[in-house]
């Protein structure tokens, strides 16, 4: 989405290799990949969500500034930061689904609404 675009720029501007620094969450996220879920289930999803926010904010903060250093760690941390967005919230969401007992209907509806406001921003 726009995040990307603007990221580029905020790199572009920095002066630091955009490509480089993309590559960097790709590989922080693929290697974060197979620990995720296992630590989503063991800490929970509320607080997994959580964590996700938190993280977002710290990433936001370190990207204000043109230190090298700090936006290695914000494309890192951002690598597993997007496991989470990909992951938690539609886990929580079925999770809570289930013990509500909602209407298949109504949870396709859910997700379906998701992807399309999703896409649109």
């Amino acid at each position: 989405g726009l995040q990307g675009t603007h990221l580029y720029v905020l790199y572009e501007s920095y002066g630091f290799s955009v490509a480089s620094l993309f590559s960097l969450g790709f590989v922080a996220g693929a290697v974060a990949t197979p620990i995720t879920g296992p630590l989503i289930d063991k800490f929970g999803r509320r607080r997994s969500a959580l964590l996700y926010c938190a993280l977002e904010i710290w990433i936001n903060q370190l990207e204000q500034y043109p230190f090298y250093a700090g936006l290695v760690v914000s494309r890192m941390v951002g690598g597993v930061t997007t496991n989470l967005l990909n992951s938690v919230f539609e886990a929580w969401l079925d999770t809570e689904c289930r013990l509500q007992s909602l209407e298949k209907e109504k949870y396709e509806l859910i997700l379906r609404d998701a992807v399309v406001v999703s896409n649109l921003a």
